[in-house]
């Protein structure tokens, strides 16, 4: 039986690398987006954490104790969550870019993934081609033999 030899075989194995390549910037995508979203859970934590303190010191279970509040400490309390607001709605904007960065890599990746899955179904006709003409030729070969054969008779 003859060597089956696909003509296209050299761009199926780039088309595989390329999509191993397009796995890889996926993942380094989600991996980033994971990063933001944390950053951002972080900060709303930090902001809630300064709110609970804030009402407790308001409300007298703080520190103070029943004691005077001062009032330039709650101002920079209220300061520091306004500060921590405009850091979650800049880390709400770094996490959506993160989100359609991961969106166009996985895309990409689906691009990638189409591409080889064409060579692929090319290299199995064409397989398939030749396993056909394998047998058309065996039994060539057979039919020889056999004429051969009978007409020795």
């Amino acid at each position: 039986m003859a060597r089956f030899d696909f003509r296209l075989q050299s761009v199926l194995n780039l088309r595989e690398k390329l999509e191993t390549q397009k796995e890889l910037e996926y993942a380094r995508a989600l991996a980033k987006l994971e990063e933001e979203r944390a950053r951002e859970r972080a900060l709303r934590e930090w902001k809630a954490d300064c709110i609970a303190h804030l009402a407790a010191m308001v409300s007298g279970d703080g520190a103070g104790s029943g004691l005077l509040i001062d009032a330039n400490e709650v101002s920079r309390y209220n300061e520091f969550v306004e500060v921590l607001k405009e850091r979650i709605a800049l880390q709400q904007k770094a996490v959506k870019a993160a989100e359609q960065f991961a969106e166009d890599k996985r895309k990409e990746l689906v691009e990638a993934m189409r591409a080889r899955k064409t060579i692929e179904r090319l290299r199995e006709n064409a397989y398939e081609e030749f396993v056909e003409e394998e047998k058309r030729e065996e039994q060539k070969q057979v039919d020889a033999v056999v004429s051969y054969k009978y007409s020795k008779m």
